[in-house]
């Protein structure tokens, strides 16, 4: 079968050659092999060769094995499609949203600039709940960047005075 070559020429370290059998795996079986990729220690070549692997799954790999540059270039090139995609992830549990978790990684990994394109993609979604994550982003980054921050806070909060002149949204999501 394809996974046992791939499975045996990475253990024989022909990374090449296994690449090859990646490369002629089908797009919806990309999250399976991901997996088994990690198990033989190569989370590197699902991140790079595995182009059909679901937002989800490329997004925990990212974060898991810390590969910032990718997830940056995620938020920089397609941000406003990841925004819509992940804008309802993580909201039932009650905890922070995928995208807030997100930004969070990536402000600890110092990519200011990178939390100020995702906020400003939140910005121009416009609902509710992403508007709550831009707040609280933009606060922090307020901390970390205090005129740039605050300035993109300022932004936040004007959108949230257009949508609801009569200051009616619920502002407890924010202290969540």
């Amino acid at each position: 079968s394809p996974g046992q070559r791939i499975g045996t020429l990475l253990a024989a370290n022909l990374t090449e050659k296994a690449r090859k059998w990646i490369f002629d795996i089908p797009k919806e079986h990309h999250d399976f092999l991901a997996q088994f990729l990690i198990r033989r220690g190569r989370a590197d070549l699902a991140i790079r060769d595995l182009h059909g692997l679901s937002l989800e799954t490329y997004i925990d790999l990212c974060i898991t094995y810390e590969r910032t540059s990718e997830l940056e270039n995620l938020i920089n090139t397609h941000g406003g499609q990841v925004v819509k995609e992940i804008s309802g992830w993580g909201r039932e549990e009650g905890g922070y949203s995928a995208i807030s978790a997100i930004g969070l990684y990536m402000l600890g990994k110092n990519k200011i600039d990178c939390v100020t394109r995702l906020v400003r993609q939140l910005i121009s979604c416009g609902t509710d709940e992403v508007l709550v994550d831009a707040m609280k982003l933009a606060t922090l980054l307020g901390a970390l960047d205090q005129n740039g921050g605050g300035a993109l806070l300022q932004n936040v909060i004007d959108v949230v005075h257009q949508k609801h002149p009569d200051n009616q949204l619920t502002l407890v999501s924010t202290v969540n």
